[in-house]
């Protein structure tokens, strides 16, 4: 399970890599959406959807939707309040350059909107994912159970020859218990026949 959680989060990361540096050339210096661009972020949001609704990806999708999230809200902050700087250019980049294909926008405050949205959606469908995930645990301890039962009945395994022998001993005990129960009722018959044989 772990392997699957590292290969899951290595696989979102490379893909909000990838969409990066194909975006990075227009983002960077403001140019028109491309093609390539378009390509790029519509492939990676189909991938993160459906990567929300496998388990192992779960909370990676949800770290990434959070973070895109706030850099979004943070970019449309500073740029109504007019407080924009280096720290909130470095913040807001890689989240701004993941979705900027889609930007059909004049203004980049209108693209930081659709982002926040976008990356709301996601992280709630993440955390829903999250939240009907089986425990893990809940498993290992049933496994263990199972071994446990499993090892106490090999340990009272009996032979079949033994069982077989103890059998014919509780029908021998049986058949003896019955014989000693005729036996006093069969003198009981002779005496009587003895005493009707000398009255008469």
């Amino acid at each position: 399970m772990k392997k699957l959680n590292l290969i899951c989060t290595i696989a979102m990361l490379g893909a909000a890599a990838a969409c990066i540096a194909a975006n990075f050339a227009s983002a960077s210096s403001g140019a028109a959406v491309t093609p390539t661009n378009i390509t790029a972020t519509v492939f990676y949001l189909l991938f993160w959807a459906l990567m929300t609704r496998f388990a192992p990806a779960a909370k990676t999708s949800a770290l990434l939707a959070l973070y895109s999230m706030a850099a979004g809200i943070l970019a449309i902050c500073a740029d109504l309040g007019n407080w924009a700087s280096l720290l909130t250019n470095i913040i807001t980049a890689p989240a701004i350059m993941m979705f900027y294909g889609i930007r059909f926008f004049g203004s980049l405050t209108m693209l930081c909107v659709v982002i926040s949205v976008v990356s709301f959606v996601i992280l709630i469908y993440s955390l829903i994912t999250l939240a009907n995930r089986k425990p893990v645990k809940v498993k290992a301890e049933k496994t263990e159970d199972t071994q446990e039962t499993e090892q106490i009945a090999e340990s009272i395994d009996i032979p079949e020859t033994e069982m077989i022998a103890e059998a014919a001993k509780y029908v021998e005990n049986i058949n003896t218990f019955e014989n000693k129960e005729l036996e006093p009722a069969q003198e009981t018959v002779q005496d009587t026949l003895s005493e009707t044989a000398d009255a008469q």
